[in-house]
């Protein structure tokens, strides 16, 4: 029986949270910390819904301009 990537469990922390989510938020701190106006290097500074609100718009607008470049790049290959 071959595994699908939905059945594949993370490694977590003691928290319970994914060690790549981790990883990850470390890499990007400084990402983190200017978009959402908080200072994660504090230990008394927590992550809440309302962040995870701001980064979703975050990625989402991200994500709508890359789909308008991308439709902007076709348009103008197609008037070649």
């Amino acid at each position: 029986m071959e595994s699908s990537p939905g059945n594949v469990r993370e490694p977590v922390d003691s928290r319970g949270i994914s060690q790549n989510l981790v990883v990850h938020f470390n890499l990007y701190r400084d990402y983190f910390n200017k978009l959402l106006n908080k200072d994660f290097n504090s230990t008394n500074t927590f992550f809440t819904v309302e962040d995870k609100e701001k980064i979703k718009e975050a990625y989402e607008k991200a994500h709508h301009i890359r789909e308008y470049e991308i439709n902007l790049y076709w348009s103008r290959l197609n008037y070649l």
